[in-house]
This record gives structure tokens, C-alpha cells and sequence, in this order.
């Protein structure tokens, strides 16, 4: 294993000679996903990071660009949906006996902690919608989907607090070890020389004059990986005291107040991939696995279009011997009467009809599979009049189980990582920590979880249904303990039920209050009867 610690560090190189250093293993990929995004999302993962992608040739076909948001939005709905938290907080075996109790008051507690546990995951919600995060995730996705890598930054500074950044391939490089472990991150980030900050122009200062400076300030560029200047965030594993050192370095020197340490649970940086291999430190994208059909449509796409232009283009004949000139035929306006035989003048056109179906079925049958690996909605629908809906219910928990691994790595290498941030933002800002004795824990309840949830949901309701048809229903009404089945179906589908049933207490009550009346009732009878006849008898 090659481990790299901050004493190291600061004898061999500084963080930008690391960073040119490891960029050397990363150029190859980096290549790969800038030929992916040429044939779906060019200004994606741009040739120049310079010009971010707009001098960039637009492709012929938009299948690419279609499919890549097509998957993008589905992962993103699976991952992070809206008004759904991402998790659950449950508790441990000895937690659950406790609440279970049947003493009253430990019961009444019982249901006061569950009741302020299940706001926690509402109000990381809330802070999803607040912080804006699906924006900044999706097009993470997209990068991840198109180019195999992607960087996630997860701020939890003062300046920065609750706020996440997608950074692409191109501005940082990542050291694994053999199993995938992060042991460096090194991200590059672009600066201006007229807008540096403030501890920066110090540093700056200490290295140029004054009038190189001005120079350099008078004229404005944007900030990017070619800018100026370049301030790099460089974060290594220790494995002495097992934690992250993290610091930034501009022109060589150590910026005052960035160095902080990180457990691996609360790291900021998250460097995720789309296919991971085993001792290698970037993965691939989807793209690129069906790349081939990508340039096949692409250059159908381009015949296509030149074919039909020729097609579209007419050019007439007009006969020696009619005694009329093409140039007179040329310049005579709409609508003009020519002295000439209909025979003599004849109209040229290309006759590619046959050549022009060909390709296009091709292409159909292309788009067809390009779909399917997408999740393209039109890919789903089989060709024909009358589709059920069965049909497509059914073709989607193909696809669904077919990204299984998808969503497996996504709920390990991001899910995880965004629920412990989303549980420090809600420590910092409202003073809310599950600690970390083990008692409470999240689970995450969206993703592959949601997938798995849902089938076990079906399998649960089918084995109830089939118990009662064959015990009867009024026998599986008089065995079943109704609160237990509440619990276990508002579970599965993540449904907050506190305060919405009755307690045992409650119904205990409620039993003896319609007892007591109907004894009330039926004493009420012989009373009137016997006052009646008393009147009588008077």
C-alpha cells in the first residue's frame, strides 16, 4: 500500500508539483471522457477548459445528449428525491426492547423519541431544498454518466456552509490504494489576478512587485484551470492518527487558517466513479462502453442530413431542340408562360428514396438500444397500437434490476457521505447530534434501497393475502396485532404515522366508556318501566 502523510509531503514536493505529477496517470482518462463528450454533451467535459466548451463542434445527433439526462434525471429522482428524505433514523436491538415496554410511561417516552427522530431526516430535507443541492448533483451525474468520474465537495466552512460543488475531471487528480481507498486529492482551482483574495495578494506580494501585479490586474480574465493563478486544496490520508490532513497552497506557500484534519466519516471530498476496477485510481464512464454506437449514429446522422439536401435540391432540363434557352427558363418569374413542348423541359432530382429508408432504419434499430441502456422512455414502449400498461410496469423493473449496480455504488460512495452531511450541517446550524454510540443510526431509504424495500413490500402483502384467504378473514382479523401491521406497512413506504393512532390507553379507555354506557342503557330500561307503572297504579 503506498501511503502518503503530510511529513512526506513537505519534503519531496509542494502541492502543485504533486498535482502535475499525478495528472500525468489521469490524462489518458481525461482523453477518454472528452471523446465521450463530444458525441453527447460537448460543452460537458470541454476540449479547451479555457473556453468551457463554446467553441465546441455541436454533433449531428442529439441521441447522446438525450440519453445522458434521460439516466441523469432518474438516478438523481432514485438518489435524492424531491419531499422524500434520503433516510431513517432507527434505533439498535437494546433501543428497540426499551421502547417496546409495556410500562405506560415508558411507552409514552418510547413514542416522544421516535416522534423527534423521525423530524431529523425532515429537516435535512429541508436543507437540500434550501442549499439547492439537486441542481449541483445532477450535473455531477452527468459528469459521472459521460466521463466515469467526478469529484463531489461537501463545504462545511463558514464561508461556504451547507453548500456542494461538482468538480469535473479536469480539475483534480485522486491517488487510490489497491482497494480503492482515497489516499490523496489534489483539486485545481483557477484564479484571476484581479480578483484574488485577500490572504492570497499577500502571498502574492511576497513574489512579485508591485508593478507586475498591476500588470497582471489590468486585465480581467475568468477564472479557470489556465487562469493566471492556480490555488490547489490538497488533502492526504495519515495513517499514523488515521485522519485526513487538508490545506491549501498558493505559489508554493501554505495558506493561513485551511489546514484542518478529517476523519474518513466527516471528509469533505467525495471522488466518485462510474465503474471502478480493482488498483486503479479513475473509472469509466457509460458512455464510453456504448461509444461505438454514439459515432455510428453520428455518422448516419451527417449522411442523413447531406442526402436529404441533395434531394431536396431540384435542378431542370431543358431540351436542345424546345427553343427555349435554361437561362431564359431561369430568370422567367413564378408563374410565367413558356413557349416550349412539356416534353422538353424535365426536372433532375436524385432518386436515393430506397438509400434514405435503409439508413434510417438502421438508425431507429441503434437509437432502440442506445435507449434501452439509458432508460430512454421511448426505448421502453414495444412498437405497437395497443401497449399495456403491465407491459412498460414491467419493462421498467427490467431496466430498474439491470442498474442495480449503479445504484449500489451510488447509496456506498454517496449517499452515505451526503447523509453524515446533512447530519453535521443540522448539528452546526440546530444544535441536532444523533451522537455516536451506536444507539441511533441512519439508514438509507431511497436508491437500491427503495428498489429492494418495494419488492419486499410486494412479497410481504402477497404472503398476508394469501394467509387470510386461507384462514378466513375474520380469523387473520382476530390474530393479527394491528399496531405491529401499521408499523410494518407505513415502513415500506416511508410514511410518518406518529400521533395518528390511537394509544392502548386510549382504546383501553375508550372500551370502558361504551361499556359503561351500554350498562347505562340497559339499567335506564327497567327504571322508566317501573316509574311508569308507579303512575299508573297511582
Amino acid at each position: 500500500m503506498s501511503e502518503y502523510s503530510e511529513a512526506e509531503e513537505t519534503e519531496r514536493t509542494t502541492a502543485a508539483e504533486r498535482y502535475l505529477e499525478l495528472a500525468a496517470k489521469r490524462d489518458r482518462y481525461l482523453t477518454r471522457a472528452r471523446e465521450c463528450s463530444k458525441f453527447t454533451i460537448p460543452a460537458l467535459i470541454p476540449e479547451n477548459d479555457d473556453d468551457m466548451g463554446e467553441d465546441e463542434e455541436t454533433p449531428a445527433q442529439s441521441d447522446g445528449a438525450k440519453c445522458i439526462n434521460s439516466l441523469s434525471a432518474k438516478i438523481l429522482l432514485a438518489m435524492v428525491p424531491p419531499n422524500i428524505p434520503v433516510f431513517r433514523l432507527e434505533t439498535n436491538d437494546v433501543a428497540n426492547v426499551i421502547m417496546s415496554s409495556q410500562d405506560p410511561q415508558l411507552a409514552q417516552a418510547a413514542q416522544e423519541i421516535r416522534e423527534n427522530l423521525d423530524r431529523i431526516p425532515r429537516a435535512a430535507l429541508l436543507l437540500t431544498e434550501t442549499y439547492r443541492h439537486r441542481p449541483t448533483i445532477f450535473e455531477g451525474i452527468k459528469h459521472l454518466i459521460a466521463g466515469g468520474n467526478v469529484l463531489f465537495w461537501m463545504m462545511s466552512d463558514k464561508a461556504h456552509l451547507g453548500e456542494i460543488r461538482s468538480v469535473p475531471l479536469s480539475r483534480y487528480v485522486v491517488l487510490r490504494d489497491s482497494l480503492g481507498f482515497p489516499l490523496e486529492i489534489i483539486i485545481k482551482d483557477g484564479l484571476s489576478a484581479a480578483n484574488l483574495p485577500p490572504k492570497l495578494k499577500e502571498i502574492l506580494h511576497t513574489k512579485k512587485s508591485l508593478e507586475d501585479i498591476l500588470k497582471e490586474a489590468s486585465t480581467v480574465k475568468s477564472d479557470s484551470t489556465t487562469s493566471d493563478y492556480s490555488l490547489y486544496t490538497y488533502s492526504c490520508w495519515d495513517p499514523a492518527t488515521k485522519k485526513y490532513n487538508v490545506h491549501q497552497e498558493f505559489m508554493g506557500e501554505e495558506v493561513d487558517g485551511t489546514k484542518a484534519r478529517y476523519t474518513s466519516d466527516d471528509f469533505p471530498f467525495v471522488a466518485l466513479r462510474f465503474s471502478s476496477s480493482d488498483g486503479k485510481d479513475y473509472g469509466r464512464g457509460l458512455v464510453e462502453e456504448y461509444l461505438g454506437v454514439l459515432m455510428s449514429l453520428e455518422a448516419i446522422a451527417q449522411a442523413e442530413t447531406a442526402l436529404a439536401i441533395i434531394m431536396a435540391e431540384i435542378r431542370w432540363m431543358v431540351g436542345a431542340a424546345s427553343g427555349i434557352r435554361a437561362r431564359d427558363l431561369q430568370n422567367s418569374p413564378p408563374g410565367a408562360h413558356i413557349d416550349a413542348e412539356p416534353d422538353t423541359i424535365k426536372a433532375l432530382t436524385a432518386d436515393k428514396y430506397g438509400d434514405l429508408a435503409a439508413m434510417l432504419n438502421t438508425k431507429q434499430a441503434l437509437q432502440r438500444d442506445l435507449g434501452l441502456a439509458f432508460l430512454v422512455e421511448t426505448a421502453i414502449q414495444r412498437s405497437g397500437e395497443r401497449v399495456t400498461a403491465e407491459e412498460i410496469r414491467t419493462m421498467m423493473q427490467l431496466l430498474d434490476s439491470t442498474l442495480g449496480g449503479l445504484y449500489s455504488a451510488l447509496s456506498a460512495d454517496f449517499q452515505a457521505p451526503y447523509v453524515r452531511f446533512q447530519l453535521r450541517l443540522l448539528k452546526k446550524q440546530q444544535g441536532i447530534d444523533i451522537g455516536k454510540s451506536g444507539a441511533v443510526r441512519p439508514r438509507i431509504v431511497t436508491g437500491l434501497e427503495a428498489l429492494g424495500q418495494s419488492s419486499e413490500a410486494q412479497q410481504f402483502f402477497q404472503s398476508q393475502k394469501v394467509l387470510s384467504d386461507l384462514v378466513g378473514p375474520a380469523v387473520y382479523g382476530q390474530r393479527v396485532h394491528v399496531d405491529a401491521l401499521a408499523k410494518k406497512i407505513n415502513g415500506y413506504f416511508n410514511v410518518e404515522a406518529a400521533g395518528i393512532y390511537k394509544t392502548q390507553e386510549e382504546v383501553q379507555q375508550e372500551q370502558a366508556a361504551n361499556q359503561q354506557a351500554e350498562t347505562n342503557k340497559a339499567a335506564v330500561g327497567p327504571i322508566v318501566n317501573a316509574v311508569g307503572k308507579a303512575a299508573t297504579q297511582q
